[in-house]
């Protein structure tokens, strides 16, 4: 897998191994279907990294979760 410089390989790997265990099955897999418990320990894992690293995070009315960070010049909207 290819990563862009600046990331932490090895912190990224943590990340996605302990996302990986949330709905886990016992042979390897996993299911993590909508609206379960598992969907929302997933859901609230990702929103407390987004925050943590400084995002707005907002969830549209079909559950996207969306992280933003502002920008540090003024650029005209699109």
């Amino acid at each position: 897998m290819s990563v862009p410089e600046g990331i932490d390989r090895t912190r990224l790997a943590h990340a996605i191994e302990e996302l990986g265990r949330i709905g886990e099955t016992p042979r390897g897999g996993l299911t993590r279907l909508a609206l379960t418990d598992e969907d929302k320990r997933g859901r609230d894992l990702m929103v407390r990294w987004m925050r943590e690293a400084g995002l707005r995070v907002s969830v549209d009315q079909m559950g996207n979760i969306f992280g933003e960070r502002a920008g540090s010049e003024p650029l005209p909207r699109s």
